[in-house]
């Protein structure tokens, strides 16, 4: 009968961060950029924009039908099926994969209604189920992509564990905004999703991780990816992110770009002197920004595509796709033109939120931005309409 050992841990998985710690570049999307390091360590570097792209969270944007809220980023409500970016994210990285999820926890959004459109997921409230499981894929060197276990439900790497897994060990993008030892105050809500120490090399160790497991997806190496059949199967769903006016209680797509404007323009709803409601105001336009700046790691996915021969018929109409999605990217930078190098100061920040004259310059970007968004997915439908779906 074979024994769990007290610990082991997967040495030389890359660390990720809201920062351009590798290769020079901002990585914004956890999912990702943990996919990318996972990849890395398997033997298959992969870029952030091509995983970026391949997922489809380059090209989503999303804004929360009833209320400020500030899970519009997280890559769960950009589609029907919650679980689709994840899908086709790993595939493109020439992998299978087994999701597994958290019975006892849910996201915010309900599923409901749409239960069905799932990819069927294993579900299960059983903590030693999942703690095999994980323990299992690192004996098999593989690291786990977990949903949650240190800050929201968005992904982190566990790379090892402690205590027989009782205490898992990874990266998460998160984990240097709420490190329990300089970071929270007594009563900070934050301590429930925060690492429990850190180990020597700046990872994190976190006991007690079930209560903030939503899920885990579980790899196994395949074969290299088809650049060609990747791009197509993406080139097909962009204009349905696109065109899809709701995904449950969200706004998505073209659709949830005007609703994020519109709500700029709404002087009522940024109640003067409410330093809370400012801030989670402030929180969900930071993140609307941030979606609509990774149409430049669209731009980068497109012009990918553009240069491969299956391609090379619609190759200027692709790159003018890639200019669009460029422009898109570009006029979130606006941002910072209007309110000044208020980087460090988030007082300030807040205060520009607040300000209906800065929120009404902006929104005139924002509208800049539709225009080149609009344009961009009209143009891959037409090369739909010349080449076709291709692979779905």
């Amino acid at each position: 009968m074979s024994t769990t050992p007290v610990r082991v841990v997967l040495q030389g998985v890359h660390r990720v961060a809201f920062a351009p710690i590798h290769d020079g570049r901002w990585e914004f999307t956890p999912f990702p950029s943990c996919l990318k390091s996972v990849a890395a360590f398997l033997g298959r570097p992969l870029s952030y924009h091509y995983l970026l792209g391949a997922s489809g969270a380059a090209f989503r944007f999303a804004w929360h039908a009833g209320r400020w809220n500030g899970g519009n980023v997280d890559i769960v409500v950009m589609s029907r099926d919650p679980l689709e970016p994840f899908v086709r994210g790993v595939r493109a990285a020439g992998c299978s994969e087994r999701i597994v999820l958290n019975r006892s926890r849910s996201w915010e959004f309900d599923r409901s209604s749409g239960r069905a459109g799932f990819l069927e997921p294993r579900e299960t409230d059983d903590r030693e189920e999942v703690r095999r499981a994980i323990t299992a894929s690192i004996a098999a060197g593989v690291p786990v992509i977990a949903l949650g276990v240190v800050g929201p439900p968005e992904a982190c790497i566990i790379t090892g564990y402690d205590d027989g897994g009782d205490t898992l060990i990874g990266w998460s993008m998160f984990q240097e905004h709420i490190d329990p030892t300089l970071d929270l105050v007594p009563g900070d809500s934050r301590a429930e999703h925060a690492p429990s120490g850190l180990e020597p090399d700046g990872s994190f160790r976190r006991r007690d991780w079930w209560r903030s497991l939503y899920g885990a997806v579980f790899l196994e190496k395949g074969p290299e990816p088809d650049p060609t059949a990747v791009f197509s199967a993406t080139r097909a769903w962009i204009p349905v992110l696109a065109r899809t006016k709701r995904t449950y209680e969200f706004h998505t797509g073209i659709a949830a770009m005007r609703a994020y404007r519109d709500r700029l323009l709404d002087d009522a709803d940024y109640p003067r002197g409410d330093r809370d409601a400012l801030g989670l105001r402030k929180m969900a336009h930071y993140d609307a920004m941030t979606m609509l700046a990774e149409r430049s790691n669209a731009a980068a996915f497109i012009r990918d595509g553009a240069a491969l021969p299956r391609f090379a018929g619609v190759a200027s109409v692709l790159a003018t796709v890639a200019d669009r999605y460029e422009r898109v990217g570009r006029e979130m930078e606006a941002w910072w033109e209007i309110v000044g190098p208020i980087w460090s100061d988030e007082e300030a920040q807040v205060a520009a939120v607040g300000d209906p004259r800065v929120r009404r310059a902006f929104a005139e970007r924002v509208d800049v931005a539709i225009r080149a968004e609009e344009e961009a997915v009209g143009l891959v439908e037409r090369v739909l309409d010349v080449c076709g779906p291709g692979e779905t």
